[in-house]
């Protein structure tokens, strides 16, 4: 099993609602990101963190595979924002009850700490939140934050 860490800011309705994720393959320079890249290492049953709003509002377990998917209709509105080409995780979504906040929470200094052994790091030198869509977790981090949500959350469904 592994974990991931999507940033989801205006898109984060659409693809709770609909649960899936969505990644351009190529930016507007006919580039590759490493961030969207990383929708090929998602495999079923992976654990996906989803952030949003300063707060990790969601859990979700990867179906399957990504696939190549044109910009899904739902997502119409960002048209103009991305290429259509593109690659599609579908994800059964569980809301918390209880968002946990990052950036001002009491445990951000061990996040930022464990965010050392992030290879890229989800978190910059100036302890932001690194602009990308999706970031590979390691073990440790990611049990620390199921940790931290299962304080104040119940998480059975990832029995």
């Amino acid at each position: 099993m592994q974990y991931f860490w999507v940033n989801q800011s205006k898109t984060y309705h659409i693809e709770s609602k609909f649960e899936f994720l969505w990644a351009p393959l190529f930016n507007k320079g006919n580039r590759k990101e490493f961030h969207w890249e990383n929708m090929l290492n998602i495999m079923k049953g992976d654990i996906i963190f989803h952030y949003s709003k300063g707060k990790i509002r969601n859990i979700s377990i990867a179906k399957g595979e990504c696939y190549n998917c044109n910009l899904p209709a739902e997502m119409h509105d960002f048209s103009d924002a991305w290429e259509k080409e593109g690659r599609r995780v579908d994800s059964k979504y569980y809301t918390l009850n209880v968002p946990l906040p990052i950036k001002d929470s009491a445990y951000i200094n061990d996040i930022l700490y464990l965010n050392k052994t992030l290879k890229p790091a989800l978190f910059n030198k100036n302890d932001r939140i690194n602009q990308g869509y999706l970031f590979q977790l390691n073990e440790e981090m990611a049990k620390y934050l199921l940790d931290k949500i299962g304080e104040i959350n119940d998480l059975s469904f990832l029995d």
